[in-house]
């Protein structure tokens, strides 16, 4: 005689994301399907093998792929531990949900160990057809930027995230990196992004001044490089300390300043004008004596303001920026939903009841694989 034995129990699921911020709203989703919800950051390293034996369902929540020399407290997925994730899917059949946002699905998945296992295929340094990009990235390097956030300074997580940013560029795409205190200096000027792997070293020597950024002075140099590239998208990001912010009025360091005198809020709603948008990061509190004037400056020059107190955001912040900008298959907008083939996922699922989203990462559909959802322009 023969048994067999069915042992059901509520399904083990490991969320791993690059940050130690839970994501609330996908883990409410598994609580309520009755699953058994483990959290793990990165931070505090990457699952092995045996860890992996002990859950049915691997979650990615828009995890970050690690960068060979980053510098960086922010961790991503190493080449090991997608190999583990590899083995785990297709010797163990577990299961792995890959999720998109400022870091899943970008650029730096192509070619990765993971990518073997993605139901789409991911375009390296962004889409062929989209319009060629002309970036300024300006760095505040005042004396506050020496501040520690871990066993990092402040200017050292934002070089490392201009960096990153930069490689989500395709080699034609032109950049420009620079630090500024009174005045700009350019560590790689403007010029084509394949060039920037060979000077990474000069723009990690970038060292603290003192004073604040001249936030005037870094606007005026960077559209005025700008202006000289063919390039149909111009953009500019300026990272800046939101409590020494100095130089919001033309050649006035210090507040107050004569309000005649041409402001940079100005400046950029100009440069807006002219085709060249600007956002702004902002490290420091809602509260600090400059929040207001640089969320003024993004706003007047078509841009979006960020505003973070830890530097370990500064990469993910740069990074999406930089995708969004440049259209670099990062899709920030509103998005309606609808059906695509018939999918156990959406059993039970009234088409009307599917909301908008805000935006969704661009892929190639691998021939394999089935698409559930489609936007009204069929991605």
């Amino acid at each position: 005689a023969r048994a067999l034995a069915v042992v059901e129990g509520r399904p083990s699921v490991l969320v791993l994301t690059s940050t130690g911020d839970r994501p609330s709203l996908l883990v409410d989703a598994l609580t309520r399907a009755d699953a058994e919800v483990r959290f793990q950051s990165l931070e505090h390293g990457e699952p092995d093998g045996e860890a992996l034996s002990e859950v049915d369902l691997v979650v990615l929540a828009d995890v970050a792929i690690a960068r060979a020399g980053e510098i960086t407290l922010l961790p991503g997925l190493s080449p090991e531990g997608q190999r583990t994730l590899v083995r785990y899917v297709g010797r163990s059949g577990g299961g792995l949900l890959v999720l998109g946002g400022s870091f899943g699905f970008g650029p730096e998945y192509a070619g990765t160990p993971l990518a073997r296992l993605l139901p789409v295929e991911v375009q390296d340094q962004g889409e062929v057809e989209n319009p060629r990009v002309a970036l300024a990235i300006m760095l505040d390097r005042s004396g506050s930027m020496c501040a520690y956030a871990g066993g990092h300074s402040k200017l050292q997580l934002a070089i490392e995230a201009a960096l990153a940013a930069s490689s989500t560029l395709r080699p034609d795409d032109r950049v420009g990196i620079a630090a500024v205190d009174e005045m700009t200096h350019w560590y790689f000027p403007l010029g084509p992004a394949a060039g920037l792997p060979a000077r990474q070293g000069r723009i990690r020597s970038i060292s603290c001044g003192g004073g604040g950024i001249f936030v005037y002075t870094a606007l005026a140099d960077a559209y005025a490089a700008l202006r000289a590239t063919p390039e149909p998208v111009h953009h500019v990001i300026i990272f800046s300390d939101t409590a020494d912010s100095e130089e919001q009025f033309q050649g006035c360091p210090f507040t107050p300043c004569d309000p005649s005198l041409p402001s940079a809020v100005s400046l950029a709603r100009t440069a807006r004008a002219a085709g060249i948008t600007t956002s702004v990061v902002g490290i420091g509190a809602g509260g600090d004596r400059d929040t207001s004037f640089l969320r003024n400056l993004a706003s007047a020059a078509g841009g979006r303001f960020y505003l973070t107190s830890r530097g370990t955001d500064l990469r993910r912040v740069f990074v999406a920026e930089t995708r969004a900008a440049t259209r670099s298959n990062l899709r920030e907008e509103a998005v309606a939903l609808q059906p695509g083939v018939p999918h156990p996922a959406l059993v039970g699922l009234e088409v009307a009841s599917i909301p908008q989203i805000s935006g969704f990462v661009e892929a190639e559909r691998r021939s394999t694989a089935d698409t559930a959802l489609l936007t009204p322009d069929g991605h």
